[in-house]
């Protein structure tokens, strides 16, 4: 069985992917039954590349490397250089993979991407969070309506199983509350501001280490946790759809030395948490700096590891742990995401 991707997006992530497939192809075979290939990609720079046989990714590799683009392989008579329109349209494939990144106001351009493919029957595949917490129960709906998966593993904790826990392994079950750290570059600012740094110092060392984006505020600032958990609230704890002015956000300037070392006095630590509480037909979304007592879950996540607390009526406390950033992680939670879907074409 051969199950055909489009990809958008051939940045870090999405070629860490396409390594990935290489790699893992013997083993998703034999464990799945199933070939994974990459009929089309689709650039914003470098050109868009399809192939109805499939595109043979080491030469994509090569001639990306040796010319800045993929469309020169278009000489090729396999191969053909569409306009994005074309392949979204009329490419013959079963899922689109997502890896770009789109307006945190409105989640466009993916937005459109995603309603072309699923008004197809196509399932979607994403790590880009904007469109999921914007129009997560609009897509949803459309992919239910045409018979379609709309899955999204890399938008929270990057690639560490939260949603596939709840979707297969927590049947019947509700989510009541929701305490996590969802965002790695924060719990790794907050760690070296533990150990003596200032906030500029532990931001710089950040940066340098490609955790933090030239532009952190949306981190610091606790925007980006925010919208982690509007995803975890509406696809997990079924909150209806939610808007920015509904959620009490603070990040982590306003962390001080004294904060800290009160905390450390105490054998906790600071930890920017984000929680969902359900109250009957109501949720609180809360993301502040929160001192945690020493016997809390979440204070032995260090570096840029994010973990989560779930209170459910089934299982009471289940924590869960792992990777928060990476362009690894990411690549992987899409592996997660379209070998659940092909498990469930291959049935």
């Amino acid at each position: 069985m051969k199950i055909s991707v489009l990809l958008l997006g051939f940045g870090n992530v999405g070629r860490e992917f396409c390594s990935l497939l290489e790699r893992k192809g013997n083993k998703i075979f034999s464990e799945y039954g199933c070939t994974i290939q990459i009929k089309g990609i689709s650039t914003q720079r470098r050109g868009n590349l399809y192939s109805e046989e499939g595109l043979h990714m080491p030469s994509v590799f090569r001639a990306e490397e040796e010319t800045g683009r993929i469309d020169c392989l278009r000489s090729n008579g396999l191969y053909i250089s569409p306009s994005l329109e074309d392949l979204l349209n009329n490419g013959d494939y079963h899922i689109l993979v997502d890896t770009t990144f789109s307006s945190l106001e409105t989640g466009e351009p993916a937005r459109t991407y995603m309603e072309k493919a699923l008004s197809r029957g196509k399932s979607v595949v994403t790590c880009n969070k904007s469109p999921v917490f914007l129009w997560y129960h609009s897509l949803s709906s459309l992919a239910r309506e045409r018979g379609a998966k709309f899955l999204f593993e890399g938008t929270v904790m990057c690639g560490t199983p939260l949603f596939s826990l709840f979707r297969h392994g927590l049947p019947a079950t509700e989510v009541l509350s929701f305490e996590g750290v969802l965002n790695g570059t924060c719990n790794y600012i907050l760690e070296l501001m533990r150990q003596g740094s200032t906030l500029d110092d532990a931001l710089l060392d950040a940066q340098r280490r490609g955790y933090a984006e030239p532009d952190p505020s949306v981190d610091i600032d606790g925007w980006d946790s925010a919208y982690k958990a509007m995803i975890v609230a509406q696809a997990i704890m079924g909150a209806p759809r939610l808007t920015k002015d509904m959620i009490e956000v603070r990040g982590i300037r306003e962390v001080t030395p004294e904060m800290l070392n009160m905390t450390r006095i105490k054998g906790g630590v600071v930890r920017l948490l984000s929680k969902i509480e359900r109250k009957q037909d109501s949720f609180k979304i809360e993301v502040a700096p929160t001192a945690l007592p020493a016997n809390h879950p979440l204070v032995t996540l260090y570096g840029v590891t994010n973990g989560a607390v779930l209170c459910t009526d089934t299982m009471g406390e289940i924590c869960i742990e792992g990777a928060g950033a990476g362009s690894r992680f990411a690549a992987f939670a899409l592996l997660q995401d379209v070998l659940s879907i092909a498990n469930s074409m291959r049935r």
